[in-house]
């Protein structure tokens, strides 16, 4: 029997609370399928865990909604943002998710510059993003956005994170918007390994202070909650956007980063480092153009401690 669970999204911390009631569905076993599942190889190479969602006639109780499907892909791409995707969210009943902590808005960066707080992965490449205005901040409508394009090679931005707690903060919500997909992308092969969008989580913890990262993609093909493993299990990626169904479409993505990064890594839990944006096609030889906007840190409240 499925149980719904009656929650708050706060869609939007900008200029101050503004929040939609939804009612998600809280059924694990009816929302996946099996898929593939395997352990990390020995010689670090990627492993695939494959979870999808039903297909659209999959039955629901009489009376609720499936946020997932809230918004139809046909409907023009300048509704306003009212879709999300839910990656893996633990929450208790009558809990509400509040997103009051900003991590990025790029609003104080000036409209045409690279976003400030921000560097490339390779320093060399740092000018060539300015230059080339391959990660430029735009203004639309009420709000700033990152606007990312693939060009000629593939540069990663990041930016350090500080002070972020998981035990109070366990959750993560961003919005973004594919343009562009690269054409026959596919993450499980490192010969076609590009995502048109993608947003890392970055950890230094463990052993040597051993990189560990999350990385959250907009698959062009990979079903939506297949995860991805390589590096000996140190590097993670998970599909919560698939293909241009919703392509020029504002989606909004909300993740439990604290369990995924418990269910990934082990039980002992440690904070995020730093936070990645990515678009790329250089694998496929191909284009890649997305938007990002609102990264906001999100708790879970119940009603006595709201």
């Amino acid at each position: 029997m499925n149980e719904t669970l009656q929650m708050v999204l706060c869609l939007s911390v900008i200029a101050g609370p503004n929040c939609t009631s939804v009612t998600l569905i809280k059924d694990p076993d009816s929302r996946k399928i099996p898929g593939i599942q395997a352990s990390p190889s020995a010689n670090g190479a990627a492993t695939v865990d494959t979870r999808v969602l039903p297909p659209p006639d999959h039955p629901l109780e009489s009376g609720t909604v499936d946020p997932l499907r809230e918004q139809s892909p046909t409907q023009p791409a300048a509704v306003k943002e009212t879709t999300y995707r839910l990656g893996k969210i633990v929450a208790a009943e009558m809990s509400e998710i509040v997103c009051d902590r900003v991590l990025e808005d790029f609003s104080t960066t000036p409209i045409g510059d690279f976003p400030n707080g921000w560097r490339t992965r390779h320093k060399e490449h740092l000018s060539t993003a300015i230059r080339d205005k391959r990660y430029v901040v735009e203004q639309e409508r009420d709000r700033r956005v990152l606007h990312a394009r693939y060009q000629d090679f593939t540069i990663t931005i990041f930016k350090q994170i500080k002070n972020w707690d998981l035990s109070e903060y366990p959750l993560l919500s961003w919005s973004w918007k594919a343009v562009e997909l690269p054409t026959g992308a596919d993450e499980s092969s490192l010969k076609t390994n590009d995502s048109g969008a993608s947003v890392y989580l970055i950890w230094k913890a463990g052993f040597l202070m051993k990189i560990k990262a999350i990385k959250y993609a907009w698959s062009s093909r990979l079903p939506l909650g297949t995860w991805v493993s390589r590096r000996f299990g140190n590097d993670q990626i998970n599909v919560i956007e698939s293909g241009l169904t919703y392509q020029n479409v504002w989606r909004k993505a909300v993740i439990d980063v604290r369990d995924d990064y418990r269910s990934r890594f082990g039980k002992k839990t440690h904070n995020p480092e730093a936070i990645a944006i990515m678009s790329d096609a250089d694998a496929t030889a191909s284009h890649a153009e997305a938007y990002y906007a609102d990264f906001c840190l999100c708790r879970l409240a119940t009603p006595a401690s709201r």
